[in-house]
């Protein structure tokens, strides 16, 4: 067995598996055949999680001269749950795999229990019965009061960007009591410069909450110094913009993401060619963005006045045009309306190279 470290950077165990053939000796009787080579084929394998038992032992040392009044030992370490059951690691798979791989708390409890490595001092039989969903969450409810440092450092650190990203997104949530689903939302703000060339490390940091109003917004956003907000075109935002509304407006680019999710979904249930030629002209926005991705903003502010600003003052007069040959009640005429009444909004990414064309949309919301 050896390692060898993969394009990743990360560690790769090898295990070489030799398969000899029966025998090595010449049938025509000459003694054992001389090796002269091998063929050689790799295949990704998997070594299935377990579960370990770790003991941990701290000596006692005393002084047989003094008869006792000198002694040394270890102090304690610290566990995330005194005198509890789980290691640090243990806690930090479990809330990976639920919060990054999306795996409830009672499947790992599932997956768990199905563990046949013997666990020595416990007992698998016990580990079944202990190790529920309830331990799991209580487990994750004390790692998360321990980085509530670390949420707080990187809001701070938000606090101080000019140029933010915001967006909320249904959350699905257990009502207590009720053995019902009720509906709150998981909030993001967003820092990320990579598109400009920025030397600011990337940071989202995400809330939970009951409501999705204005007033929630502001609180998240209250002591924030930035001038430009990029979200999506919901009511939300625009009490942040309000002057009447918020004591330090915002200046709000909107999401052109948003918008083109409208016409797609509207033209996978009603083929219409407005909507395809709508989401051509934004696809070729999109192409000038892909190109001038990571360059300095007074270049990709160049590129854009060139070559996408002709592209948008086209498209206004040929929207309102669209908008004269539709019912006004229709719901293509509400997707239009919708653009054409954040049109500023939409337009700030020509004006900003520290701008994208796209909110927190692009990183799954």
């Amino acid at each position: 067995m050896s390692g060898e470290r993969g394009d990743c950077g990360h560690q790769l165990i090898c295990a070489t598996v030799p398969i000899e053939p029966d025998c090595i000796l010449c049938p025509c009787g000459c003694g054992e055949m001389m090796k002269v080579g091998a063929d050689r084929a790799e295949r990704l394998d998997v070594i299935p999680a377990g579960l370990r038992v770790l003991v941990t032992i701290r000596p006692k040392y005393m002084c047989r001269t003094c008869a006792g009044k000198s002694h040394a030992q270890a102090p304690a370490p610290e566990w995330l749950v005194p005198r509890g059951l789980p290691t640090e690691a243990l806690v930090a798979h479990s809330m990976v795999s639920k919060y990054g791989d999306y795996l409830p708390f009672y499947r790992q409890a599932g997956i768990y229990r199905r563990q046949d490595e013997p666990l020595c001092a416990i007992g698998p039989s016990t580990m079944a019965n202990e190790l529920d969903r309830s331990m799991l969450a209580a487990w994750s409810g004390r790692a998360a009061a321990l980085l509530a440092p670390v949420i707080d450092a990187m809001t701070a650190e938000l606090r101080r960007s000019d140029r933010l990203q915001m967006d909320e997104t249904y959350l699905p949530v257990l009502a207590p009591g009720t053995g019902k689903v009720r509906k709150d939302f998981l909030w993001a703000i967003l820092r990320d410069q990579r598109g400009w060339g920025g030397s600011d490390p990337p940071i989202v940091v995400f809330r939970h909450s009951r409501l999705r109003n204005g007033k929630v917004a502001q609180e998240m956003l209250k002591g924030f110094t930035g001038s430009t907000l990029m979200a999506d075109g919901h009511p939300v935002y625009d009490t942040l913009a309000d002057p009447k509304k918020t004591a330090r407006p915002w200046s709000v680019a909107y999401c052109w993401t948003h918008w083109r999710r409208r016409f797609v979904k509207f033209s996978q249930d009603t083929p219409s060619p407005i909507c395809e030629e709508m989401i051509r002209r934004i696809a070729s926005l999109y192409a000038i963005e892909k190109e001038i991705r990571g360059r300095d903003p007074a270049t990709r502010v160049a590129v854009r006045q060139k070559l996408s600003r002709p592209i948008t003052e086209a498209l206004r007069p040929w929207l309102e045009g669209c908008l004269q040959q539709l019912s006004s009640a229709s719901d293509l005429a509400k997707h239009i309306r919708y653009g054409l009444k954040r049109w500023d909004g939409l337009m700030r990414f020509l004006e900003d190279g520290r701008l994208e064309m796209d909110s927190v949309a692009q990183f799954g919301f």
